[in-house]
């Protein structure tokens, strides 16, 4: 079975949603309201940012890691899910969640 979530295009669609003007297809910008809202672009942000820190905890053994750093992380994926609570029943997160599945496909 697969998911249907993939993390590649998932990281993809939130890099473009990280910033006030997201870089994200016209067939989906016109769908969103403006302006996006900060929890949402948040949520893309710190999405990035947690993956970056998760390859480098699987694959990079050089890397050192202490619990303080840690910590922050840990608080900054619950950050994230406050955000997302707050934010889950606009039409721009909905387009959000459309872009975590569908972003690599929306210009083909």
């Amino acid at each position: 079975m697969s998911r249907a979530f993939n993390h590649g295009p998932m990281r993809a669609a939130c890099k473009k949603f990280s910033s006030q003007k997201p870089a994200i297809p016209a067939a989906a910008a016109v769908l969103l309201t403006k302006p996006i809202e900060t929890e949402i672009i948040r949520v893309a942000a710190r999405f990035v940012d947690l993956q970056e820190f998760r390859h480098a905890a699987d694959y990079d053994l050089s890397e050192p890691f202490d619990r303080a750093g840690v910590l922050l992380k840990i608080a900054s994926a619950r950050a994230a899910f406050t955000d997302w609570r707050s934010v889950r029943q606009t039409r721009n997160a909905s387009i959000f969640a459309a872009a975590l599945l569908f972003d690599d496909r929306w210009n083909r």
